[in-house]
């Protein structure tokens, strides 16, 4: 099993879209989806009180709706994460898509998902608030590590696959799946993070009639076919492709498509040939069954894809499965095994 263990491994504070490293320096998150416009920061002071009852102790990064930061709940004297809407950000349909946001996260109450315990506003202000998160990014350690052999990336991408399957059960899409929205704790499980274009399905989870038909949103490199092209009955298998691309970079260290422009690689998407992961990575030739997720969790046409999380993680658990039959044939039968959502990241 590799060890994706840094070898000086920081601190990050992480929760929603901003990060930072523990020298105290909040580093900007330039946000990739589209549809996404950066506002005017909200610059709170150490020490100040929100709602009365949370206290600001320090900012912890930026992101493109907010700022986040490091605060005490005062009732239950405890640290918690603030993310703060930008003030230039907070329309009545951004306000929405806020509360969307906590409302997606909040409902669904699984532990690989991070848990948004409060929302409001005060004055002007209006605020979020979150577990706080001590890790990092399954990206940043990624970046470090490079490629993973598959039985680790598709322990990786079980864990993860079971957490967004709780959200589908919700009725909600997390619709921007991608390693930067994925967090690795200290105690080394995964957490899905930054439901800030969730699409709620269920009727009695609408926040003010918001609607996001006809507009693309989320991160092109990750986006599905019909994702790109703007369709608005959007399903469980929009974030399906995104997992497929999560895969696939896993195992070969880049995305299958690249391109110039957010256009041009939203039209890979729709019509390019899906490249196969050996392909890209030959000493995954032996290894048929990630090419076989691969290529129909990435099905242009979403009927062809997994209808869903968890068949994606029968079909991962079958790939686990012939996999270690061929390192037994191989004579590695005494590979130490990856405990399930312990996988060994920090």
């Amino acid at each position: 099993m590799a060890d994706l263990r840094p070898k000086t491994a920081p601190t990050v504070t992480l929760t929603g879209d901003a990060r930072e490293a523990t020298d105290d320096r909040p580093a900007r998150r330039v946000d990739d989806r589209v549809g996404v416009a950066p506002g005017e920061q909200v610059g709170l002071p150490t020490g100040h009180r929100l709602a009365d009852r949370y206290v600001i102790r320090r900012p912890i990064g930026v992101g493109g709706f907010g700022t986040v930061y490091e605060a005490e709940d005062t009732r239950l004297t405890k640290p918690v994460a603030v993310k703060v809407l930008n003030r230039s950000a907070a329309t009545r349909h951004q306000i929405g898509r806020f509360h969307r946001e906590a409302i997606a996260a909040s409902q669904i109450g699984h532990p690989g998902i991070i848990n948004v315990t409060d929302f409001g506003q005060d004055d002007d202000t209006n605020f979020m608030v979150m577990e706080l998160l001590e890790g990092a990014e399954l990206s940043e350690l990624c970046e470090r590590r490079g490629t993973l052999p598959p039985l680790e990336a598709l322990e990786i991408v079980r864990d993860i696959a079971e957490a967004v399957g709780a959200a589908h059960r919700e009725q909600i899409l997390h619709r921007d799946l991608k390693p930067s929205n994925v967090f690795v704790t200290g105690s080394r499980r995964l957490k899905v993070i930054d439901f800030g274009i969730a699409k709620i399905l269920a009727d009695h989870l609408e926040v003010d009639g918001m609607t996001f038909e006809g507009q693309v949103m989320g991160t092109a490199e990750y986006m599905a076919p019909e994702q790109a092209r703007g369709d608005a009955d959007l399903d469980a298998r929009v974030d399906v492709y995104a997992l497929g691309v999560i895969l696939f970079e896993l195992v070969t260290g880049e995305r299958p498509f690249s391109a110039d422009s957010v256009a041009a690689l939203m039209e890979a998407h729709r019509l390019a040939p899906t490249p196969l992961a050996s392909e890209r990575a030959p000493e995954l030739a032996g290894a048929a069954a990630i090419d076989g997720l691969c290529a129909r969790a990435l099905a242009k046409d979403r009927d062809e894809r997994f209808e869903g999380m968890q068949a994606f993680v029968r079909a991962i658990d079958e790939a686990r499965a012939s996999l270690r039959q061929g390192e037994r044939r191989d004579g590695h039968a005494g590979r130490r095994r990856v405990t399930p959502a312990r996988v060994a990241l920090l």
